[in-house]
């Protein structure tokens, strides 16, 4: 495949069956597929991440370090072992990644969010999408929190948390949309890879137009079979053998492009 050519990778959200993206990345890095951006919501924020630093050899152990923990359904219920979701994401999952290297990449990481609107706005809706983005020399304090952000789901962390970023509160990115094929234009891309790893990420995909893009190549990746891991299940051998299945899936996809 061409390497120089304008390619966009979305990774869809999924919570912790983004374990999924561990085995797209490492598939799309063995057949040397370039991308000039990757986006990502929710988990699937941190998956872009991983892929832009070039570190799609190094997520699924880092997937594997939550095991020493359990999940937690509320900060109010965190002893022990048991955290909830963003502690596990900023102390366990985020010090992990090389942001020196995502500097580095050359590839434009895009970070959905869901900022809470103010009440006088509530007319159009609670929350508005906003994307993050980060290329070349960028704040690493401002990727982490807004990766943060993106994975920020509601409850799970208190009941009335959010995420704060230069004054605006942020959710999860989920909240507007599964997919982040609206981080860009997509008629500005020559190929457009989008990686989905959920039920409802692939009715979503489902309702999107494509053929809007007639001189766009869509390349889309959904799991084969039921991904054996559940939404908030911490186990090590069923990450694994969910990363397999992105692997295989996704060799199986480049594969059919070359035939």
């Amino acid at each position: 495949m061409n390497k120089k050519r304008k390619r966009l990778l979305c990774y869809a959200s999924g919570a912790m069956r983004g374990i999924y993206y561990a085995g797209v990345m490492r598939a799309l890095d063995e057949a040397g597929i370039i991308f000039s951006d990757i986006a990502g919501i929710s988990v699937g924020s941190t998956s872009a991440a991983w892929h832009a630093a070039g570190q799609a050899g190094d997520v699924l152990r880092a997937w594997e370090a939550l095991e020493s923990y359990r999940f937690s359904y509320h900060p109010f219920l965190n002893t022990g072992r048991s955290k909830n979701l963003d502690w596990l994401i900023g102390n366990v999952s985020l010090p992990q990644l090389d942001l020196q290297a995502l500097q580095e990449s050359g590839i434009c990481l895009h970070v959905a969010a869901s900022r809470i609107l103010p009440p006088w706005n509530w007319k159009t809706g609670i929350f508005a999408r906003e994307y993050f983005r980060f290329e070349g020399d960028f704040d690493c304090e401002e990727a982490l929190a807004a990766l943060r952000a993106s994975c920020y789901m509601p409850f799970v962390n208190g009941v009335f948390s959010a995420l704060t970023i230069d004054g605006r509160w942020y959710l999860d990115g989920g909240l507007t949309g599964r997919i982040p094929l609206d981080c860009a234009d997509p008629n500005t891309f020559e190929e457009i890879w989008i990686a989905v790893s959920s039920s409802r990420g692939i009715a979503e995909l489902e309702q999107i137009n494509l053929k809007r893009y007639p001189e766009t190549q869509f390349v889309l990746i959904t799991p084969s079979e039921d991904i054996p891991i559940g939404r908030t299940q911490i186990n090590a051998e069923r990450f694994q053998i969910t990363a397999l299945l992105g692997y295989f899936d996704t060799k199986k996809k480049i594969e059919t492009l070359h035939s």
